[in-house]
């Protein structure tokens, strides 16, 4: 009788679902590529686009913080707003349109190609960067009308990927990138991240200047006036919430703002006694008015000088026209008397302003004093 085996029959294992194999065929139909896809592309895409965002938001915060702390200067506002977008061309056109990549999505490893694989182009990326307003703004539903699209359509798109005949894969499905090209494609996105880091701390330096020199706010008369420091926090005044520190002219004095549109100022300046020997509040303010005449050209009093009062500190006031730099300005100064030092506070504008003006300039003149606690 022959043996029989009592060995089990073990069925053969089945291949695994085919997928095709994207990496080692230049030529590859991307859109094929991303119908392949779950939902895991739409997570990466989501954590590039964070990444995006946090850049920019800190690039553009750093630029719009100088603009503000700039009091509005039509130079620094048309140079903010340049360089915001010069900052987005180069980013979402330049950088992806040339390298399939912006810095979240090289993080995150997905790229932007064409139907073959190649980057897209500047072209067809301005044609994708277009919809980012309504698809991806974060502050526009949040980005919901992208992340709804790139989770339902069948090769993970959104509108603006659907308009451009783009589309966003895993990089380790395309061909493996030379090494010079890979160091290229790290250089460009290390550059952006320097360059956004570099501009954000700026503005944290800028934002924190502007904090050291102001105390707070009060409200006077039923309107909101922000307090200035000087660099010292020895004196202060207080302005309307529409002015601001003038970096122009901060050099040139103690205190230096500007309203918002640049056509008011006031300076403040203090000197100490002990450079004028004897002198008094009258001999000092003769002093002021002979470089005022020197300055100035065509000066003509508005109002003679005249005692005043300025929180409870003597004080001499004056008020004259004159031109400098080409312009005529209507100017006020004021000499403040302390216990050791004379205080100068020169407030200006364009004279065809002056009537207008003048009442909010001498406000902010009357609320100078010194800091509680100097001596």
């Amino acid at each position: 009788m022959e043996h029989q085996s009592t060995e089990i029959y073990q069925p053969l294992p089945l291949p695994a679902p085919h997928r095709p194999d994207f990496r080692y065929s230049p030529a590859a139909d991307m859109g094929a590529l991303s119908s392949t896809y779950g939902v895991s592309v739409f997570f990466l895409r989501w954590a590039a686009t964070i990444i995006d965002f946090l850049l920019f938001l800190f690039f553009s915060g750093a630029l719009l913080i100088s603009h503000y702390w700039s009091a509005g200067n039509a130079v620094y506002t048309s140079v903010t707003f340049l360089l915001l977008s010069v900052g987005v061309a180069v980013y979402y056109l330049v950088l992806e349109g040339l390298t399939g990549y912006t810095v979240g999505k090289f993080i995150m490893r997905i790229r932007v190609v064409n139907a073959t694989g190649n980057p897209p182009g500047v072209f067809k990326a301005l044609i994708r960067s277009s919809f980012h307003l309504f698809e991806v703004n974060p502050f526009f539903l949040g980005g919901l009308p992208a992340g709804l699209c790139v989770l339902l359509s069948e090769k993970k798109q959104r509108v603006g990927d659907m308009l451009a005949e783009t589309y966003v894969v895993k990089v380790r499905d395309l061909p493996a990138a030379s090494g010079v090209h890979n160091v290229v494609y790290a250089g460009a996105c290390a550059f952006v991240m320097l360059t956004s880091v570099a501009t954000g701390t700026y503005g944290i330096y800028v934002l924190a200047q502007q904090d050291s020199n102001s105390a707070s706010s009060t409200m006077i008369s039923g309107i909101k006036m922000h307090i200035f420091l000087s660099a010292d926090k020895e004196i202060q005044i207080s302005a309307p919430s529409d002015w601001s520190h003038d970096k122009e002219l901060g050099e040139e004095g103690d205190i230096a703002i500007s309203n918002s549109d640049s056509s008011q100022h006031v300076l403040a300046l203090s000197e100490s006694k002990d450079a004028y020997d004897n002198m008094t509040i009258n001999d000092y303010q003769d002093m002021v008015e002979r470089s005022v005449r020197r300055t100035f050209r065509g000066v003509r009093m508005l109002e003679s000088p005249h005692h005043t009062d300025i929180n409870g500190y003597p004080a001499v006031q004056f008020e004259f026209r004159g031109k400098g730099d080409g312009a005529s300005y209507a100017h006020i100064m004021t000499i403040v008397e302390t216990g050791t030092e004379f205080h100068r506070i020169h407030a200006w504008v364009p004279e065809a302003d002056y009537e207008v003006m003048r009442e909010e300039l001498l406000d902010i003149i009357a609320s100078f004093k010194e800091v509680d606690g100097h001596i």
